[in-house]
């Protein structure tokens, strides 16, 4: 193996590199979470839907999930009552984290 100039290992036949794997398993998953968007938010009451990483008993982990930004966690009654599923653990064959947001005011923010 050979060291290229972004610091990734790359076998001297030319073949993928894990980080370009990496990079191009991100973008799957961006290009999904684009087209799926619409119905993502609707079905799990997110405000925002994006790429980032897992936090557990508010600490970062190095897992990359996709994060659910809510108004307000409610528990697994509170959801049915409301007749909201809840978000699952995976999706995209990814790890999934809920972050309460308390609501964002939209005229405080650039949406690109």
């Amino acid at each position: 193996m050979k060291l290229d100039t972004h610091g990734t290992n790359t076998t001297r036949k030319g073949r993928t590199t894990m980080r370009n794997k990496e990079v191009n398993r991100l973008e799957d998953l961006r290009r999904k979470l684009k087209q799926h968007s619409h119905k993502l938010l609707k079905m799990y009451r997110a405000e925002a839907i994006g790429i980032g990483y897992k936090h557990v008993s508010g600490k970062r982990t190095d897992e990359i999930a996709i994060i659910f930004f809510v108004k307000k966690k409610l528990s697994k009654d509170e959801l049915r009552r409301a007749g909201v599923q809840p978000v699952p653990k995976r999706l995209f064959d990814y790890p999934t984290d809920i972050i309460e947001t308390g609501g964002f005011n939209k005229r405080d923010y650039l949406i690109i």
